[in-house]
């Protein structure tokens, strides 16, 4: 073997390690494909489309992850295609792509602060599931350290969000 491959995990946690410092955040995961990627997106998909992946109504992660990314910009689009009897397919999500949002031509655009403050929300809506989906039970102890750690840092930032606000 090449030194590539015989070190492929030096490399591996250098890239992840480079990529996080450049973005300014803790941690980075790279992973061997874009369909790894878009899988692990689906964990962070908003409420409607995890129930759509749910029922079964959608269930190709590509257009699933699509869908996600039009939601971030124009969720009231997608809810009209989840509340429709449409197909959910890559040519559905296409054309909301390609159409021009019905509100935007009376509204102005949002601002990128508003933008902003979507995506938090979103974020804090997928916090809230994945909190909720931790069961305590007697043969799996909660990590209530975690758990502190998790709400002291969140308070952090709500207050250095806000004196930056002042």
């Amino acid at each position: 073997t090449n030194a590539w491959y015989g070190n492929a995990n030096i490399y591996h946690e250098r890239f992840e390690k480079a990529f996080a410092d450049y973005l300014g955040v803790r941690y980075a995961i790279a992973l061997p494909s874009c369909t790894s990627a878009i899988h692990l997106s689906l964990l962070a998909l908003p409420p409607e489309l995890d129930e759509a992946l749910q029922s079964g109504r959608c269930t190709s992660p590509r257009t699933l992850h699509e869908l996600g990314k039009l939601h971030a910009d124009n969720p009231e689009q997608v809810q009209s295609l989840l509340n429709s009897s449409a197909e959910i397919t890559r040519t559905a999500v296409s054309s909301l792509r390609a159409e021009p949002d019905a509100g935007a031509a009376s509204e102005e655009a949002p601002s990128r602060s508003n933008k902003l403050i979507a995506q938090a929300n979103a974020a804090c809506e997928r916090l809230e599931r994945a909190l909720g989906r931790i069961q305590p039970s007697n043969s799996h102890k909660v990590a209530l350290p975690e758990l502190v750690a998790l709400r002291i840092r969140v308070e952090d930032i709500t207050k250095r969000w806000l004196q930056g606000s002042e």
